[in-house]
């Protein structure tokens, strides 16, 4: 891929990202629960000490943002890793996210790949289109377009727009190859 072709394609996961108001970057890097997110920051904190996957994803969440908790990111890690272990495959992508952007761990793309491999096999749209990327650029991962466009096409099946463009865009630049 030409250095021009590599600069719009994260130009456009980029733009996809903040379409899609998230936090500024190529790779989502986490969702919102919606179950338990909102609810009391005690209750919280006793389901997550129960164990709780969704309330650790949760408490994760808070802690990486600074929302209703001084920010920090090792709380978060522990949270999350704890939830990844209860089976939550969107922690696991967000342990992925802080493997790649060096999040309380030494940057690791290949540890992320792994970690967005395990939760894009599983079905998890966020990590399918994490996947996607770090093949489309080579980051973790020997660059292979067939398997950044396969995983880009398992997220836009699940009603993904980032991925959806991001497919359309990566399968017209390999036309014109």
């Amino acid at each position: 891929m030409s250095t021009d072709a590599t600069a719009k394609l994260i130009r456009l996961f980029q733009q996809a990202q903040q379409d899609q108001n998230t936090e500024a970057g190529c790779y989502q890097t986490e969702t919102t629960t919606q179950t338990t997110a909102s609810g009391d920051l005690e209750q919280l904190k006793r389901l997550a000490a129960s164990g709780d996957a969704e309330a650790n994803l949760a408490l994760g969440n808070r802690f990486r943002r600074g929302e209703g908790v001084n920010m920090d990111l090792v709380a978060a890690w522990n949270h999350y890793v704890t939830a990844a272990r209860g089976g939550n495959l969107e922690a696991m992508t967000n342990i992925g996210v802080m493997y790649d952007q060096g999040q309380t761990v030494p940057p690791d793309p290949v540890k992320a790949c792994l970690c967005y491999r395990y939760a894009a096999e599983r079905g998890f749209e966020v990590a399918q289109y994490n996947l996607a990327i770090m093949y489309a650029e080579g980051h973790g991962v020997e660059r292979d377009r067939e398997r950044a466009l396969h995983w880009f096409a398992a997220a836009a099946t699940q009603g993904y727009t980032p991925a959806a463009e991001a497919y359309d865009w990566l399968a017209a630049q390999q036309e014109s190859v």
